[in-house]
């Protein structure tokens, strides 16, 4: 199946704090989302924890939404969880990458987020 979009998120809030897998899942339940076909409510497809390791939360049709664990604006994403982010792309091969803030205004995934680094994945 083709990727039309590849959507890049981070999970941090403006206070610098950063939320793991297991707080983004709480957080996504208490917001009813609906429990993928995984047993998840994490509304993101993959979830990349600090370590690097690809949490898979939800099935996927074109799109794909990627939460990179990391207060974006705050401090830098940890060197293992922008390779597994370009193992991601490089995997998926999407015709368009974007980020959150490109539809909403917000900073996501961050003013630290090594945009140049990551665009280089080619």
């Amino acid at each position: 199946m083709k990727i039309k979009i590849f959507t890049i998120h981070h999970a941090g809030n403006s206070f610098g704090r950063q939320y793991g897998f297991s707080e983004i899942e709480r957080m996504h339940a208490a917001s009813k989302y609906v429990p993928s076909m995984l047993g998840f409510h994490t509304f993101y497809n993959f979830v990349i924890e600090p370590d690097g390791l690809i949490i898979h939360c939800r099935e996927f049709t074109d799109e794909i939404h990627v939460c990179v664990v990391g207060g974006g604006d705050y401090r830098q994403f940890s060197k293992e969880s922008i390779a597994s982010l370009k193992y991601l792309v490089k995997m998926f091969s999407p015709e368009k990458i974007q980020y959150h803030k490109d539809y909403s205004p917000k900073t996501c995934p961050g003013k630290l987020f090594p945009y140049d680094e990551f665009l280089s994945t080619g």
